[in-house]
């Protein structure tokens, strides 16, 4: 099941700090930033299962 779409929109507009586009309009890194409230509403989460990478 899916967060609804506010709530994840609000963690990413929380989480994310910095967004760097190069000239071609390619993104070129996105830096995260987690503050404590963050991180404790993280590690109060159980982790969801290893998905394998295609």
């Amino acid at each position: 099941m899916s967060a609804p779409i506010e709530t994840q929109k609000n963690l990413l507009q929380i989480i994310v700090k910095q967004i760097r586009v190069k000239k071609d309009q390619k993104i070129e890194g996105i830096e995260l930033e987690f503050d404590d409230k963050v991180n404790a509403c993280f590690l109060d989460m159980p982790l969801p299962p290893k998905r394998s990478v295609i």
